[in-house]
């Protein structure tokens, strides 16, 4: 299933993006993601794990497409490779830092608790990525008319 959801995502989300911007499209695929894992914690089932891995691999591969893409339009070609080896050094410590602090949290506490951590946390990155490109639609609002010559 989540096979089909990383095809799915790999199909639609350039489709997507040519209708809205590339910051839209990740925040619309974070989104996806967010609700199939607050949903999966809330109500914890085998076949509803099954259904839901569709939307775990479209959320995850379309964020991941549209990331992509967003880092080949803003960042230059001389300094793509670094800022690329910056962003999986990041990624990586925060996964081991996570995987740490859940594997205590499973053995302390139970499995729902990390996942519930796991909502939360996602939901605030969400909030943040919100915050962000609503904030860049009012910066553009507000650019002036005047030429420079």
């Amino acid at each position: 299933m989540y096979g089909v959801g990383a095809v799915v995502a790999g199909i639609c989300i350039p489709l997507i993006m040519k209708f809205v911007k590339t910051e839209v499209s990740i925040v619309m695929t974070m989104f996806i993601y967010v609700i199939s894992i607050t949903a999966m914690s809330i109500e914890p089932s085998v076949l509803f794990l099954y259904g839901l891995a569709i939307f775990h691999a479209i959320g995850n591969a379309g964020t991941r497409v549209a990331r992509n893409v967003l880092m080949m339009e803003e960042i230059p070609n001389e300094v793509m490779g670094r800022v690329d080896s910056l962003f999986r050094l990041i990624g990586t410590g925060i996964r081991i830092v996570l995987l740490m602090l859940f594997t205590a949290g499973v053995s302390k506490a139970g499995v729902m608790l990390p996942f519930y951590v796991l909502s939360c946390i996602l939901i605030f990155s969400l909030g943040i990525a919100i915050y962000y490109v609503l904030s860049q639609r009012k910066v553009a609002a507000n650019v002036s008319n005047k030429s420079i010559v």
